[in-house]
């Protein structure tokens, strides 16, 4: 079971040998140290943590290393490696957890030829953590296409892998097929995978087809997921994007209805967005699964947001109601950045009123990043917050 660490490993530091320092590029990176306090209400042991994150990049090698500990010593360790040698990406997460239990190894490799882009993810899993461990292995190919007139199609294809939905909205993603991959974004490469669910048995899973559109504003797609017994679910999306940057105009209009199996309804969405003179708004309208033949389908939460600026301050209200149109909560964020210094409040209210806050300080000077943060609530505080992040 060990083979696939070997391998992961091996393809890395082949091809950072090779290709990798043929291109050089400057050296970067990030260190972030950042220690979180929960006290229990019940008294102590209180919940604290410690997270050491370690990005570096260089020559189109990534390398990121993120170490969580509490009260009671070493928690996780999450180590990963990634190659961009333009055509092919390769990368590798191993994954480790008290009391430095070996877990999981995710390989993934991805090559791309012109707008086709094919990719093997391979991914051995601890399936009986945190009992006696129990290893399977699963297996992801993963092709992806795009095609004029702004149509492009995924396919996903699971052997003892479930949960495919994970690959196709995250950070992976948007790191295997928008280059470079070697970004840092906020200290973060963009390599750290979604965690599929790896089952007992190598046998065919799942397999996930979307077909979407994005052209001339017409923005739609259509999601289906089918495993051994047939239809697993289904998703359909329409939408509409106008925007007009000199009248400072924006309008969106978007429809999502998802299916079951045997496409019986379990949900809706209707989201409206503007942005007018620098105002944006939105509306989100919610619809769950409801167990009456005559109606599938009953309305289950609205959301309204707004969001302004006025000088360097940046106003969001985010109010939610919940069946049967009740209010349930509203946030109000205040974001303010004086150079060098950002300041944020989050204020929740509810039905009873105030609910919680939350205050927020960062200042970065020089690529040194000082920030705290602290919530609280009518009974205290709920959590504290310190850390920095050095990034070079």
């Amino acid at each position: 079971m060990k083979w696939m660490v070997l391998v992961g490993t091996l393809l890395i530091l082949f091809a950072f040998s090779g290709e990798g320092m043929a291109n050089e590029t400057p050296f970067d990176g990030s260190i972030e140290l950042k220690t979180t306090f929960r006290p229990d209400p019940l008294g102590p042991p209180h919940d604290v943590q410690i997270e050491l994150d370690l990005a570096f990049s260089i020559a189109g090698f990534a390398l990121e290393s993120s170490t969580l500990f509490d009260l009671d010593g070493f928690k996780r360790q999450i180590f990963t490696t990634a190659i961009d040698l333009g055509l092919a990406v390769i990368s590798n997460e191993i994954t480790f957890q008290r009391p430095g239990r070996f877990t999981k190894n995710h390989l993934a490799v991805d090559v791309s030829i012109i707008d086709i882009d094919f990719g093997i993810d391979l991914i051995l899993a601890d399936i009986a953590f945190p009992q006696t461990p129990h290893f399977n292995i699963g297996m992801v190919i993963d092709i992806r296409g795009k095609l004029p007139a702004g149509f492009s199609i995924i396919s996903l294809t699971g052997f003892g892998v479930e949960n495919l939905a994970q690959m196709i909205d995250d950070s992976k993603a948007l790191c295997r097929h928008s280059k470079p991959c070697t970004d840092i974004v906020q200290g973060k490469a963009l390599y750290r995978h979604k965690p599929v669910t790896v089952v007992a048995g190598f046998a065919f899973e799942e397999q996930l087809t979307k077909i979407s559109i994005d052209h001339l504003g017409i923005r739609a797609a259509a999601i289906t997921t089918f495993d051994i017994a047939g239809l697993k679910a289904a998703s359909l999306k329409f939408g509409y994007y106008h925007a007009d940057p000199l009248a400072e105009l924006a309008l969106s209009f978007m429809m999502r209805t998802d299916f079951g199996r045997d496409f019986a309804l379990t949900g809706m969405k209707f989201e409206l967005g503007s942005v007018i003179a620098g105002i944006n708004f939105s509306s989100r309208t919610e619809f769950a699964s409801h167990p009456s033949p005559m109606a599938p389908l009953a309305f289950d939460r609205q959301t309204f947001s707004i969001t302004g600026s006025i000088a360097k301050t940046e106003i969001t209200s985010k109010t939610v109601f919940t069946a049967p149109f009740t209010f349930y909560l509203q946030r109000i964020t205040i974001v303010t950045e004086i150079e060098p210094v950002k300041f944020m409040t989050q204020t929740t209210f509810d039905t009873t009123g105030f609910a919680a806050m939350k205050i927020e300080v960062g200042v970065t000077i020089s690529g040194i990043r000082l920030y705290t943060s602290t919530a609280f609530d009518f009974h205290g505080i709920t959590e504290v917050v310190a850390g920095f992040q050095l990034t070079f």
